[in-house]
């Protein structure tokens, strides 16, 4: 972000962006009343700001009250990525969003909506206990200190039984597309669908 654009934006904006520079740059973290300093923000100021920050991961705090760069950046685009990003307050476009793994897809302006649905769609002609484990796997991986493989086991092993299971065997040997949750209610249509 350039001094001009910094200008211009809000000031809790400003506040974020010292904040993380000044982190990027002291990995020991630091205290509230070190940050008061660094942004030259009052602490009741940064309270707020820095209990979203931490929420969302963007920041964590220790038992000891010291704030340092949290895992959420480091974790979708990697370390290196992450503190070229933050050290020098970069401002990424879209292609560099989706090449990093920070996006996953991109759409025309004012496709949005019109793309999350049609994602949403096909995520429901899935077998839908696969895919929610596979969700809770994948999340438990990203956070886990340990392994989790007994995860993949259990999940496969209550997949065996499952009617998707048989009809995704079925499928295959048919060479036909699968005809997934069968067994589901219909899902309520929406306003855009009618």
């Amino acid at each position: 972000m350039t001094k001009a654009a910094r200008a211009a934006a809000p000031q809790s904006v400003d506040r974020i962006f010292a904040i993380l520079d000044h982190l990027a740059a002291h990995p020991e973290g630091e205290s509230l009343a070190g940050l008061a300093r660094t942004t030259g923000a009052p602490k009741t100021s940064l309270v707020g700001l820095l209990a979203g920050m931490v929420e969302s991961e963007h920041l964590a705090r220790d038992d000891r009250g010291t704030y340092r760069l949290g895992p959420r950046l480091v974790s979708l685009v990697g370390s290196a990525r992450a503190k070229q990003w933050v050290m020098f307050a970069e401002s990424i476009d879209a292609a560099a969003a989706l090449s990093s793994g920070f996006a996953q897809w991109n759409c025309p302006r004012g496709e949005a909506e019109r793309v999350a649905i049609e994602r949403a769609r096909d995520l429901c002609a899935r077998p839908l206990a696969a895919v929610m484990m596979t969700k809770q796997t994948i999340n438990a991986l990203g956070a886990a200190a340990k392994p989790v493989v007994h995860m993949d086991t259990d999940q496969f092993a209550l997949t065996l039984g499952s009617e998707d299971f048989q009809e995704g065997v079925a499928s295959f040997l048919e060479k036909r597309p699968p005809r997934f949750n069968q067994g589901l209610p219909e899902p309520e249509p929406s306003d855009s669908d009618r």
